[in-house]
């Protein structure tokens, strides 16, 4: 761990890296390394930015030319797939790099939503129905009809947790999980 720089030293080496000294030069006069040198100017408000290797550039490099070449009608996720990367990763890493080449596809995506999944009624959140004293009880009785947790919270609009939760105030026996199979939803039904 290196020893804290005084203020004084921290005001010295700012006020050297706005005259044109190099981070480097200064990481050797001070004896720290060069990226410890860069934290002590950040917190002086001077931001340093990294040089790139000669490789890593070259990757950059690569990467834009696969991209630019990938991009014409594909989505991002699936240049993703192409090129063996996380679509979350890709996204990031063009907004860096390549920020108007990322910012035309976006648009072109929106473009491709808009025209292609108009709002539609059944792609709507149904709304939540109020839990009256009737309808919990109903939902008790839906529940020993056979029907699963999740199809009840679907018809009523709230989530399996919140009816899963009614069910055990209720006390009503909960199937255990292999007991959700057809055969055994048959049987209720009949007996």
């Amino acid at each position: 761990m290196y020893p804290r720089t005084e203020p004084a030293v921290l005001t010295a080496m700012a006020d050297m890296f706005r005259r044109g000294c190099s981070v480097e030069e200064l990481a050797d006069i001070y004896s720290l390394s060069v990226r410890q040198v860069q934290r002590r100017l950040a917190r002086r408000g001077l931001h340093v930015k990294r040089r790139r290797t000669a490789a890593v550039q070259l990757a950059i490099e690569v990467r834009q030319g696969q991209i630019h070449l990938l991009c014409a009608r594909r989505t991002v996720a699936q240049m993703a797939l192409h090129l063996g990367l996380r679509p979350r990763y890709l996204r990031l890493w063009m907004s860096r790099h390549m920020p108007s080449l990322y910012e035309v596809m976006k648009a072109r995506a929106r473009e491709q939503r808009a025209v292609a999944s108009p709002t539609r009624d059944h792609d709507a959140p149904r709304p939540r129905v109020a839990l009256t004293r009737w309808r919990r009880g109903q939902i008790g009785r839906d529940y020993r009809a056979g029907y699963s947790i999740a199809a009840i919270a679907r018809h009523y609009g709230h989530h399996r947790t919140t009816i899963w939760r009614l069910l055990r105030l209720q006390r009503v026996p909960l199937r255990p999980r292999t007991a959700r199979s057809p055969m055994w939803l048959r049987a209720v039904r009949e007996g």
